[in-house]
């Protein structure tokens, strides 16, 4: 590409597009909601430009439902608690309630696996580039 040749942006109809296809279940549904045909939004879905700004808008949104997952974890995390430790509460309570902790505990583990891989990976090939730039 030529240092000279202007930089594509997306349109403000793709960008309604966007958060169309964000607040629906369905294509179609985000047609019908945004007013854009299905073949439009179904064609953007295949321009890379578009794709990437759909999922730095998705990556946005699940941030924020990060922020907000964290922010009530205390509260989840006593209810559990509560339901382990209250004789009162039914034993499969307990049970279902035991097992969504370990599930949880897991999956985080986990991830953090996988995070602590990748971020050695990204440092292996830092050094990696470095060298071959020498």
């Amino acid at each position: 590409m030529s240092k000279n040749a202007p930089v594509r942006t997306l349109t403000t109809r793709q960008h309604h597009g966007i958060t169309a296809i964000l607040g629906a279940a369905s294509v179609p549904e985000a047609a019908e909601a945004s007013g854009i045909p299905q073949s439009t939004l179904y064609r953007w879905l295949d321009d890379p430009l578009f794709l990437a700004e759909l999922s730095r808008a998705e990556g946005q949104l699940i941030d924020a439902a990060v922020r907000r997952l964290l922010n009530i974890q205390k509260k989840a995390l006593a209810k559990l608690e509560q339901a382990l430790d209250d004789e009162s509460t039914p034993a499969g309570v307990q049970v279902r309630a035991a097992i969504g902790v370990m599930e949880l505990l897991l999956k985080l583990r986990d991830l953090r696996t996988v995070e602590d891989r990748l971020a050695r990976l990204e440092e292996v090939y830092r050094v990696i580039d470095a060298k071959e730039a020498q």
